[in-house]
């Protein structure tokens, strides 16, 4: 086929260009800054295209490990990997993920990758605290999370950040690799390990009454003796003052600890839903896939078995080292047969891998990072302090002794981005925490009183209507509106609920509440305990039904919850009648004190506990009590 004019043309300008052609040591030096020049490439589609000089040759001294997620579409899983593939799956390695023996020193030791009883020499390695802390450690990086194109990109760094988005470095850290904390009862202190001696005892301190709990296992099991089980019910003040005695760089469950795992998971996983199924097999490029199904999420009737209180042992997933794995846990039965099968999530070592198998407390996030910024504990991103549900906290070890706020700010700033595709706990949910915490009444003493079902305000979904309904009947003076957007004022106005909600004094002994002008202490100073027989008169508070009787409270120890100089209202119990860790207005022989009560040292004993953490804890004999009274709530004195 004979060739046209212009293809003979363009046939001899190709000829040409190819016997002019020089070597690179022929052709004149590039002019110009680097940022400007452009290279030829050929990437994972085959064809050519160009790509800036620059980031060629920065690439390969600071390798990019990342994820890139389709923003048109809300799928939970990575379209594909960004950057290098082998960085990739590399990574868990150069992070240095997975389980570590850490002394009070802050000195880590690897551990055998398939056994954690033995150190990677081989040498035996001891888990019950005489040799360290069990953490899951790993190395320093940095977090970058920004948008290219119609994508969403997660990588990380560890020499410069990448993309135009927020980059924040990572310090070199750990956390407890059993998902939980344990307390040395006998010094006070935060610890992890996994021992079943009495000194470390989980739950609140002692083993559980059986009989509390219709389908309770035996006595003797771990979930009702609390033996080799994490602690929980205690503060997150106290949770961090115990994780401090430990020394410099330690603390209790900062939020960059929480940040660090799930940002992780996502990236190595290459999922944003981590209770997706799990695929035990690494994809066709040789990295991991899928999530790690419900884990510890789904407890049936966890209020009938034990009350709320861990179920899980803390050896468990020793078995799986380093691993990335399921570690099947057979919960037992009130007949020794099986209640419930949980397959427990292990990310590289880490027990749980994030997930929320107990109530946990989150602590140095930053609400408002201005001028004067404050770091506040948040309880899963809520803005209330005061939750009573059995609360557990990780050790993090390595964090810099002041928790900069920018990079506080900047971590916050990426972990709103993460959990875009995740489930949050509803706004109504939120607002009712809100409402109990500003009215100083616990979780618990709500679902007693309103009816509703214990445990629904931690859950993170929808709420019901007829829950709603319940907290509207018990709130009569909210904001519906308030309630249902966040918009507007908490309360309603003043003169709307006037004839419901202000206290007011009745001289009529049948009418209202007596008030007795007797002063509960909020510290331990020793006084003569007279009994004030006759109250001063009567006050009618709205929404304080259940109380007996008002008195006085001085100190400040339970501030912020209860301020000095305000009224308490109060209900007569007895000693068989204490919560451990509910708030109770005691009267002893030489003392009349209001604390959080919580098991002693012995039988023979109680701990009276403060809220304000400037104040100290005591313990007295039981049988110095000579009354005890629960207590509903406080308001400010009003006459």
């Amino acid at each position: 086929m004979a060739l046209t004019s212009e293809q003979e043309k363009g046939l001899l300008a190709i000829l040409a260009a190819f016997q002019n052609g020089k070597r690179i040591n022929d052709l004149a030096e590039a002019k110009g800054a680097l940022k400007d020049m452009r290279i030829e490439v050929m990437d994972e589609t085959g064809e050519t295209h160009r790509m800036e000089l620059a980031t060629a040759v920065e690439q390969p001294a600071n390798p990019i490990a990342g994820r890139y997620w389709n923003t048109a579409n809300s799928t939970p899983t990575a379209a594909g990997y960004y950057g290098s593939l082998q960085a990739l799956r590399e990574l868990p390695a150069k992070l240095g993920l997975g389980r570590y023996l850490v002394t009070d020193d802050r000195k880590k030791r690897k551990l055998d990758p398939t056994d954690s009883t033995k150190y990677a020499d081989g040498s035996p390695a001891a888990l019950d605290g005489t040799q360290g802390q069990c953490m899951w450690c790993w190395n320093s990086f940095i977090a970058n999370i920004f948008t290219e194109g119609g994508t969403l990109v997660k990588a990380i760094t560890f020499d410069k950040p990448v993309g135009n988005g927020v980059s924040v470095r990572i310090p070199a850290g750990g956390t407890s690799w059993l998902g939980a904390g344990v307390m040395d009862r006998t010094n006070t202190k935060l610890c992890s390990v996994i021992s079943e001696a009495e000194q470390f005892r989980g739950g609140a301190g002692s083993a559980l009454n059986k009989a509390s709990y219709a389908k309770s296992p035996a006595a003797e099991a771990a979930q009702v003796s609390m033996l080799g089980m994490p602690a929980t019910q205690i503060s997150t003040t106290n949770f961090g003052t115990y994780a401090r005695k430990r020394g410099e760089g330690w603390e209790a469950n900062w939020f960059v600890a929480q940040f660090v795992a799930e940002f992780l998971i996502e990236i190595i996983m290459g999922t944003t839903n981590t209770q997706a199924a799990f695929v035990a097999e690494k994809d066709t490029n040789g990295l991991y896939q899928g999530g790690f199904g419900t884990g510890v999420t789904d407890m049936p009737d966890w209020g009938g078995y034990n009350g709320y209180y861990s179920v899980i042992p803390t050896k468990v997933g020793l078995e799986a080292g380093d691993g990335v794995c399921l570690v099947p846990y057979n919960l037992p039965a009130s007949d020794g047969s099986t209640y419930k099968t949980f397959n427990v999530p292990v990310f590289f070592g880490l027990v749980h891998a994030n997930y929320g198998n107990l109530w946990r407390w989150v602590r140095g996030m930053i609400i408002n990072a201005g001028d004067k910024s404050e770091v506040n504990v948040l309880f899963h991103n809520l803005t209330h302090l005061i939750v009573k549900l059995f609360l557990i906290l990780s050790l993090f070890s390595y964090i810099w002794p002041r928790f900069q706020k920018e990079y506080a700010a900047k971590i916050n700033k990426i972990f709103r981005l993460c959990k875009k595709n995740k489930q949050e706990k509803s706004l109504i949910k939120q607002n009712i925490s809100l409402y109990l915490a500003k009215k100083g009444v616990s979780d618990y003493v709500y679902y007693k009183e309103s009816g509703t079902t214990r445990g629904i305000l931690g859950q993170n979904n929808g709420i019901s209507e007829e829950n709603i309904s319940r907290f509207l009947a018990y709130a009569p003076d909210v904001n519906h509106e308030w309630l249902l957007t966040g918009k507007g004022n908490m309360l309603k106005k003043e003169e709307e609920t006037e004839d419901v909600s202000a206290p007011v004094v009745s001289y009529d002994p049948k009418v209202g509440q007596p008030y007795y002008d007797v002063d509960f202490l909020g510290g331990f100073s020793e006084i003569y305990n007279s009994q004030v027989s006759l109250p001063d008169h009567n006050i009618i508070v709205p929404g304080f039904d259940r109380a007996h009787l008002w008195c006085n409270v001085t100190g400040h120890s339970m501030e912020p919850q209860i301020s000095h100089g305000d009224i308490i209202a109060l209900r007569p119990c007895t000693i068989d009648d204490i919560q451990y860790g509910e708030m109770y207005a005691v009267v002893l022989d030489t003392i009349r004190t209001i604390k959080i009560i919580r098991r002693g040292s012995s039988k023979k004993f109680l701990r009276y506990v403060p809220i304000n953490p400037n104040f100290d804890e005591q313990e007295f004999e039981v049988n110095r009590i000579i009354n005890v009274f629960e207590v509903i709530g406080s308001i400010s004195k009003f006459f």
